[in-house]
């Protein structure tokens, strides 16, 4: 897994997500280092575990509610099904589709993947992030 320690911090700290995983059986930890290795043991163990989407940014309703398979109708599918904040989503699948296609064209072009990888950072931080 690959992540910026700093980004994923600050995503997994806020209050609702640190909750939802200690629901779920993850250990109260300071380090970000320490939550990633308890997705890393669920993984092992679960196969794909739901609450990867925390970890991938996904917003929290959208998780608990595709974990719950209630009646609640998807309003959309994109990078994930989207129960709630629909125009939100598309924002972000429309970033991520402009990223996508940037990456593609600078692997085409023989781009370093070193200076491949600082524009997606660089991009991604700034104009994605939910």
């Amino acid at each position: 897994m690959v992540y910026n320690e700093n980004i994923l911090k600050e995503h997994i700290l806020k209050k609702e997500n640190i909750e939802f995983l200690n629901m779920l059986g993850y250990k109260k930890e300071d380090s970000i280092y320490e939550y990633v290795k308890q997705l890393k043991e669920r993984y092992q163990e679960f196969n794909c575990p739901h609450e990867l989407g925390i970890f991938l940014g996904i917003p929290i309703d959208d998780v608990k509610d595709f974990m719950e398979c209630s009646s609640k109708r998807c309003l959309g599918c994109g990078y994930w099904k989207v129960y709630s904040n629909y125009e939100e989503a598309k924002r972000v699948f429309k970033n991520y589709d402009e990223i996508r296609e940037k990456t593609m064209k600078n692997i085409m072009n023989g781009t370093p993947i070193d200076k491949i990888i600082r524009n997606i950072s660089f991009y991604n931080y700034n104009q994605i992030y939910i």
